[in-house]
């Protein structure tokens, strides 16, 4: 009877206890639920939240009331429950005075906000004292099993003493077992408990070495139950292993104090509330999950974030005065309020073709300036941003990290923290104008209920957007229509005003002052008064035909003014139509273009010289790309008749040339110009060196505009340089060769001197003295050393003349070229052994003397080169006139050799003959072969020279 006693007590227990944590889950739930109309009704009040509230609100307070009736103290006191109460009716009582539309009518944005605080409070109040019941449940519930149990088991002992002593020994082995039976089903209904509870439980040893888990722990962790005993807490929860959860560990085992944490659990992607009970040898721990209760938290932070960025915005809406002071305060407030890591508005480029930036909030700017996003169906238009602006809908990824979509654009936005994003495109009318994009830090960030808010957000925007430039439109038209009026009136332009019929009702006071007419004189006439027969009569027909149809009209005319005198006047005339197409008026704006038609003609004739100049000129903008370039210019560059703008001047830069420039735009900025030499490379790689002056112009505003450049090729100009160099190099070794030659031949003439001279006037010493001395020994022999000395005077004056001729070339101008040219080549024979035949018809002509020594020379230097270089075995020396032109060659039979390869900076030969050629403006020919001998030839007109000589 006991036993069946206390079994139906601890089963009703049991139902108590289950039935009241769902009474308190459900009462969290109609709260989360009272929650959410509640924040949805403070943003737009409307009757279906109201009716949701009012419903979640009943159904809570009924559940509250089945808790009361439900529960005895042995769970929880009333006062307890009686506090939920009070909270409750708190919540509603504000609810009554609040959720009203014609209470919240008219409040700001902050208003509601703080309303909306004062309910959060009231809520966060409530799930603290639910949470409280729950876990007094708990305690009071295990207390009262165990208190129980422990009176059943002390009847029983009662029961069985009351026996009496008489059997006490029979039955004491019986009750021995029983009392085993006992705590056996004490302990088997206590793991009972344990295993069936709805929360993870779990025992630790002193180390938090788990000795204990229930079969909810391992379903909470996937993780089998026998493989969590013996692991620590940190291996069980990697978690809980921050020092921040240690601490809180350690603080309650000393302490002996409860305490709770909460904790991500990553593989089961799981959120638990971990309840921490001390005791003398380790910790009881509880595990309850909390995932719903977070995501329900998450929700709701979210949405209250996008509720005050909406109320935001929609105030903004209302005080905006422009779309550019619109769009940056979006960004703003969508990092202040929204939750978002990055905002950004972007516009279509003038291309049309990509998206670029116009504001943005965040970190995130140096992302925009990595990433292009186009605006046609291209892969990098597939992204949210490219899309919201072709279909004119917003478009969500949620998931950056694995949308294929994303792919251009993922490894930069995952680096910046960037899960989920959204382009809300704004729309002027039914024209997409910008895209506003935004970029959450965490997947999954988007649910429909944001978005359909956000799109409601997106279309007061656009409202706002699409009143504020018809506003705008409207202020132009009036602000023109006063522009216009004023503008007709102080126009430098003749403005002229037709009835239908062509009869002039109005004219502005430039024309009167151009033509002289006034108002008066030219009312009801036709504009024909001005005419002057230049413009044909087809011509007019032409014109009236395309006016009368409703077409624009422009062109020129020649016309007169009232005192005759003819001006040039660039005419458009406009049909006025009224809204069913018929025509009332004609308005004619002309303009006075005669001194543009001066300019104009002076403009072709500057251009035409531009285009026939060798000089290279053209212009280009600040990014150096070309606007125009001369003839010149496209010729040296290779261009051609290329659209030169499809080209940058940077292209056309020689190696390192992109470096020289920074000195040449230090200049243009500083002074505004610069001067100095420069190279081009052509589209072929051939570089053009050219002496160049760069100008930087400038607008009206003192702002760089443009560059103009005019150059000249200085290529002939470096080859003539560089000529230069070589020649003089040419004649500095020449003349230290020259300088060679005259002391070789001074050598050479001193030992003639000493050899020949001084052997001769030793003899003639000799013989003097003989004859001084034998004065005495008769006349024969006397006679006979005089004709002695006579022999040598006469042999020494031969060898004074030769070393004379050869010192002294004026025996030329004595004896003439040829008789000088034969004696040289019989010297030149009998030194050198070599054969010279020589061919003349010139044996009875003179010519001038510095022509004769000029060729002498030459002939010297062309012998001195066939003996040094020629190896020859014969040589011919022709000299002949011909009429006029007299012809000098020398001709070996050597081993030649090639003209083009000569070294001149080693070998002055050619040098001194090429030299002297031109000195007396003759022509040179040299003719060789590689072992066929070499033939110098020098031809020279002796009666059309230029007195010249050397």
């Amino acid at each position: 009877s006991l036993n069946l006693a206390y079994n139906r007590s601890q089963k009703s227990a049991e139902q108590k206890y289950n039935h009241s944590r769902s009474l308190l889950s459900e009462l969290r739930t109609e709260m989360v639920k009272m929650s959410i109309q509640q924040n949805s009704y403070l943003i737009l009040p409307n009757t279906r939240d109201s009716l949701g509230f009012v419903s979640a609100g009943q159904a809570a307070k009924k559940t509250i009331f089945l808790l009361d009736s439900s529960s005895d103290d042995s769970l929880f006191k009333p006062s307890d429950i009686n506090q939920l109460h009070i909270l409750l009716d708190k919540n509603l009582s504000l609810s009554a005075v609040y959720l009203r539309q014609d209470v919240l009518r008219g409040n700001t944005n902050a208003a509601i906000y703080s309303i909306k605080e004062k309910f959060d409070t009231l809520r966060e109040k409530f799930y603290l004292q639910l949470d409280n019941l729950l876990l007094k449940s708990r305690i009071n519930y295990q207390n009262s099993h165990d208190t129980k149990d422990n009176l059943y088991h002390d009847k029983i002992e009662a029961l069985v003493l009351g026996t009496g002593t008489i059997i006490l020994l029979i039955i004491y082995l019986v009750y021995l077992i029983y009392q085993q039976i006992g705590l056996k089903t004490r302990i088997q209904k206590r793991f009972q408990i344990f295993e069936n509870a709805g929360d993870g439980l779990l025992a630790t040893d002193a180390d938090f070495r788990v000795n204990y888990v229930n079969r909810k722990t391992g379903e909470l962790l996937k993780i089998e139950t026998d493989k969590i005993i013996g692991t620590t807490l940190w291996e069980l929860i990697p978690s809980l292993g921050s020092r921040k959860i240690h601490e809180i560990f350690y603080l309650s085992v000393i302490q002996q104090e409860y305490r709770f944490i909460e904790s991500y659990y990553e593989p089961t992607k799981a959120w638990f509330r971990i309840g921490i009970y001390p005791f003398e040898n380790g910790l009881s721990l509880t595990i309850k999950d909390i995932t719903d209760l977070k995501l329900s938290e998450s929700a709701l932070n979210k949405s209250r974030k996008l509720y005050a960025f909406i109320s935001r915005v929609n105030d903004l809406v209302l005080h905006a005065k422009s779309a550019d002071e619109l769009y940056p305060a979006i960004c703003q407030i969508a990092l202040d309020s929204g939750d978002f890591l990055f905002a950004w508005v972007g516009k279509a480029d003038e291309s049309g073709e990509f998206m670029k930036p116009f504001c943005s909030a965040g970190n995130g700017i140096d992302y925009l300036k990595g990433i292009v996003i186009a605006l046609t169906d291209k892969p990098e238009g597939q992204g949210p941003s490219g899309k919201a602006f072709r279909l004119g809908k917003y478009y969500y990824c949620n998931d950056i990290a694995h949308d294929p979509a994303m792919k251009p654009w993922k490894d930069s936005a995952i680096a910046r923290g960037f899960r989920s994003s959204i382009a809300l495109p704004i729309k002027l009318d039914t024209v997409v104008v910008a895209v506003i994009t935004l970029y959450a830090p965490e997947p999954y960030f988007f649910t429909d209920e944001q978005l359909q808010l956000l799109e409601r957000v997106l279309e007061n925007v656009s409202f706002a957007i699409t009143a504020l430039e018809s506003e705008r439109k409207r202020q132009e038209v009036e602000q023109k229509l006063q522009i216009v009026n004023r503008a007709i009136e102080q126009s430098h332009a003749s403005i002229v005003i037709t009835n239908a019929k062509g009869e002039i009702q109005y004219v502005n006071p430039a024309f009167t002052q151009l033509t002289g007419y006034t108002m008066e004189e030219v009312l009801g006439q036709n504009p024909r008064v001005l005419k002057t027969g230049y413009t044909s009569d087809d011509a007019y027909s032409g014109l009236w035909k395309e006016i009368s149809e409703g077409r624009i009209w422009q062109g020129e005319f020649l016309n007169k003014k009232k005192n005759g005198e003819t001006y040039w006047e660039s005419a458009t005339i406009s049909p006025i139509l009224t809204k069913e197409g018929t025509i009332t008026h004609y308005v004619a704006v002309k303009e006075n273009i005669t001194e543009r038609k001066k300019l104009e003609e002076k403009e072709k004739q500057l251009l035409r010289m531009f285009e026939n100049t060798s000089a290279f000129m053209g212009t280009c903008d600040m990014k150096m790309n070309f606007i125009y370039g001369n003839q010149s210019l496209r010729n040296v560059l290779e261009i051609g008749d290329e659209d030169i703008t499809m080209h940058n001047v940077n292209d056309f830069r020689p190696i390192g040339g992109k470096e020289y420039m920074q000195e040449v735009y230090d200049s243009l900025f500083l002074k505004g110009k610069w001067l100095g030499e420069n190279k081009y490379v052509s589209k072929s790689g051939k570089e053009i060196p050219v002496m160049q002056v760069i100008m930087l112009h400038q607008d009206a505003q003192g702002i760089p505009d443009y560059i103009s450049t005019t150059a000249i090729d200085l290529t002939k100009m470096k080859e003539a340089e560089q000529e230069l160099l070589r020649l003089n190099t040419e004649l500095r070794n020449f003349t230290h060769h020259l300088q060679y030659v005259r002391e070789t031949e001074k050598n050479t003439l001193a030992k003639e001197i000493h050899d020949k001279l001084g052997q001769g006037l030793a003899s003639l010493k000799l013989n003097t003295s003989w004859i001084k001395k034998h004065l005495d020994d008769g006349k024969t022999a006397t006679e006979t050393r005089l004709d002695t000395l006579l022999e040598s005077i006469s042999k020494n004056l031969v060898d004074f003349n030769k070393i004379y001729i050869a010192a002294n070339t004026s025996m030329i101008d004595e004896i003439g070229l040829h008789a000088s040219i034969q004696y040289q080549a019989e010297l030149f024979e009998k030194n050198h052994l070599i054969p010279v035949t020589v061919h003349s018809n010139m044996e009875q002509v003179r010519i001038q003397t510095d022509l004769g020594l000029n060729l002498y020379r030459i002939l010297l230097e062309c012998l001195s080169n066939i003996q040094q270089h020629a190896n020859a075995s014969l040589i011919t020396i022709s000299l002949n006139l011909a009429g006029e032109l007299l012809e000098l060659s020398v001709q070996d039979n050597g081993k030649g050799f090639d003209y083009s390869q000569v070294d001149s900076t080693k070998y002055h030969g050619l040098i001194d003959i090429r030299e002297r050629v031109l000195a007396i403006q003759g022509k040179l020919i040299v003719q060789s072969e590689i072992n066929k001998g070499t033939c110098i030839t020098i031809q020279v007109n002796i009666n059309s020279r230029n007195d010249f000589s050397i």
